[in-house]
């Protein structure tokens, strides 16, 4: 985003009146503020003559994608202020043919394309036949392509040869909103850069400086509910400006600036996590209603919520609120102090209630009524026991204690379900020991030429595990499920179908599958069908929960919880034994712990 200070270096704009998104577009690096890391590697690259001939900018909308592939147009291309540079400039001096002909998008040599609007293969061939013709004015043809995302996917593929092999004197730019929808050919072709959201602290300023340039009274609150609706974009921050100066007839006062919005104050947040915080769940539904009421949009204020929640939980995890959180320093003192208020398992009961409130909200007849709902939830679960402790109050066993969270760094996980395996396999956040493997999807299979090793495999109980081990689950449950085993031996399994809707296959498939899996010849065969078509793996382990869950309802234990929680049933039964705070008469018979289902 532009400051004003620099403004003598944008190009002229033919229109009497250019909105202050257009009016302050950054002309060179110097004018772009929030990404540091794109200006450091475009000025390196074009200080050592090491500019790629395709670039990716990637990132949100409104915080200069296109804006800096004009820049970087402009820096290539740009003759200086007397018409003699005969090579690329650190900074456009925006005051050539080349650099005004970029600015205003009409440079004979710089093709601007939308790919929202021309996403074909025929535009793209457009492209290609032009490429292969040298520059008419310019050092580099120069091709940006904006929302590249869009282009289909024969564009792209007549995109790959040309981005592999371009002539020296040809530049690509994308630029896209969603790099995850451009395909791996393409991506590696190009240099990725990715332009972060613009932090609320550089917003605020470039919204302070344009008011100042335009000679705009304001009130510094009205500007931060401005920042704060942007949400990291340079445009947005001055789309909405633009707009609170017709709202407020010249002015940006804080009243107007809400009104336009629509949504809540910090002021009502406050007061409404400080109702709920003292059980006077009635005084917040009171402050909503009002906002409603008075115009203010439930979703919003729904959104205001989630992101107070989240602040508070950063604050309390880090002592920081998050870069892009714009609020004064009065807003920051009270988010701390109810940070300390909130612990931690009920921030995260708050943003599971509101997610939930937001995405009903979408669909309900009454977004308000939803609103309400959910702050009456958030009341009641706030003062509501957590599950441990209602465990330790009916059994009057104490519950292990968790460790509290520390703002130190996270492990060092890629993947949410690594960090989920570990925690279910290792209770009570034991650490593995660095022998045992910590997720066994990450060990390698052995190759194909090594032999198998020796397995264990002389039950149909170890079959199974062995075949879910082996991630074979189709396999499995065709064992499970669709055969009565009659008899079994390593190498040997003697079934009854039960049903007659059997795939004809079944035999041929199962033999072919574990000669690949174990290395041995089995032998299947169907067994004498006249005693019945007996009972299934599947079948047995239903009859085994059934039975284990029967015998947990009816321990005093059980009938304790019920009596106090009238309408509570048992859903289903696992074995826990790790749980060391329930009653140790609750114990699984040896052939029911031997069941992991």
């Amino acid at each position: 985003m532009l400051f004003p200070e620099q403004t003598s270096q944008q190009a002229p704009i033919n229109s009497p009146y250019a909105v202050f998104a257009r009016k302050y577009r950054p002309q060179n690096f110097e004018s772009l503020i929030g990404q540091e890391e794109l200006v450091k590697t475009l000025t390196h690259a074009l200080t050592a003559d090491r500019v790629g001939h395709a670039y990716l900018f990637c990132g949100v909308r409104g915080v200069g994608k296109t804006t800096a592939a004009r820049i970087l147009a402009k820096a290539l291309n740009c003759l200086g202020t007397d018409g003699k540079n005969t090579a690329p400039a650190l900074e456009p001096c925006g005051v050539c043919d080349a650099c005004v002909g970029i600015a205003e998008s009409r440079h004979i040599d710089v093709f601007e394309m939308d790919a929202a609007s021309r996403t074909g293969i025929d535009d793209v061939r457009e492209i290609i036949e032009s490429v292969k013709y040298k520059p008419v004015r310019a050092r580099y043809k120069i091709f940006i392509i904006d929302e590249t995302h869009m282009l289909s996917k024969q564009a792209f593929n007549g995109f790959l040869k040309t981005l592999e092999e371009p002539p020296p004197h040809v530049k690509f730019i994308f630029a896209t909103t969603e790099v995850q929808k451009i395909p791996v050919t393409v991506l590696s072709r190009c240099q990725k850069i990715e332009l972060k959201k613009i932090s609320a602290k550089d917003l605020q300023i470039c919204l302070r400086n344009v008011c100042e340039r335009e000679a705009l009274s304001f009130e510094p609150e009205a500007l931060t509910l401005l920042v704060r609706a942007a949400a990291g974009s340079a445009r947005d921050a001055l789309s909405l400006l633009d707009r609170a100066v017709s709202c407020g007839a010249g002015s940006i006062v804080l009243s107007s600036v809400r009104e336009m919005l629509g949504g809540s104050d910090e002021t009502i947040l406050s007061e409404s996590f400080d109702d709920i915080l003292r059980g006077d769940t009635g005084a917040a539904l009171k402050k909503a209603r009002i906002l409603f009421d008075t115009g203010g949009d439930p979703i919003l204020f729904l959104k205001d919520l989630l992101r107070r929640t989240e602040t508070l939980a950063r604050l309390k995890h880090t002592g920081v609120p998050g870069e892009s959180e714009a609020m004064t320093e009065e807003e920051l003192e009270i988010c701390k102090r109810q940070a300390t208020s909130f612990e931690t398992p009920k921030l995260s009961r708050f943003w599971s209630v509101l997610i939930e409130a937001l995405s009903a909200a979408d669909t309900a007849p009454d977004p308000g009524a939803v609103c309400e709902m959910a702050l009456i939830r958030m009341g009641f679960g706030l003062h509501a026991p957590d599950p441990a402790q209602l465990l330790q109050a009916v059994s009057g066993k104490t519950p292990p204690t968790i460790p509290p969270a520390q703002p130190a760094s996270a492990p060092q996980h890629s993947q949410s379900g690594n960090l989920s395996r570990e925690v279910i396999s290792h209770p009570n956040n034991i650490a593995p020991t660095e022998t045992e493997p910590q997720n066994r999807e990450m060990i390698a299979p052995p190759p194909a030429q090594a032999p198998l090793p020796a397995r264990d495999l002389g039950s149909f109980e170890k079959l199974l595990n062995f075949l879910d081990e082996k991630r074979e689950s189709l396999l499995k449950n065709r064992l499970e499920y669709d055969i009565s085993v009659a008899e079994y031996a390593e190498g040997v399994i003697r079934y009854t179908p039960m049903n007659d809707k059997i795939d004809p296959r079944f035999v041929t498939d199962v033999k072919k599958k574990l000669r690949e899996l174990t290395g041995k010849d089995w032998i299947i065969s169907v067994a004498d069908v006249s005693a019945g078509a007996g009972v299934s793996v599947a079948d047995k382990k239903k009859a085994l929960r059934s039975a284990l869950k029967e015998k947990i309802e009816a321990h005093p234990f059980m009938l304790k919880i019920k009596e106090n929680f009238p309408g509570s049933v048992v859903e289903d039964v696992r074995p826990l034994n790790s749980v060391s705070y329930l009653p140790e008469e609750i114990n699984l018979d040896e052939d029911q712990q031997n069941d992991r289902e």
